[in-house]
């Protein structure tokens, strides 16, 4: 499993994502050329002391898994590590 950073343009702010996708780096890139969507699983999100946190405990109505349009991906990073969640 891979962890990434995923840059999304949304109207007049850009949002990050931080999860996880079987997909290595340029299978990912290869993936974001195309039309289908892509599928990012244990999300996080860091709080406002910088601690990474699941993102069920922002929002625990929404799993931890999100589907991304690949139109709007800025960009993306692989993480070095899983995020340690508190």
């Amino acid at each position: 499993m891979y962890w990434y950073r995923i840059d999304v343009d949304h109207i007049d702010k850009v949002y990050a994502f931080i999860g996880s996708s079987p997909l290595a780096p340029p299978n990912l890139a290869q993936t974001l050329q195309g039309e289908g969507y892509i599928h990012l699983t244990n999300l996080v999100y860091r709080d406002s002391q910088r601690r990474f946190k699941s993102w069920q405990e922002w929002e625990p109505l929404f799993k931890e898994e999100m589907w991304i349009n690949p139109k709007h991906v800025l960009s993306f990073q692989e993480l070095t590590a899983k995020p340690e969640t508190e």
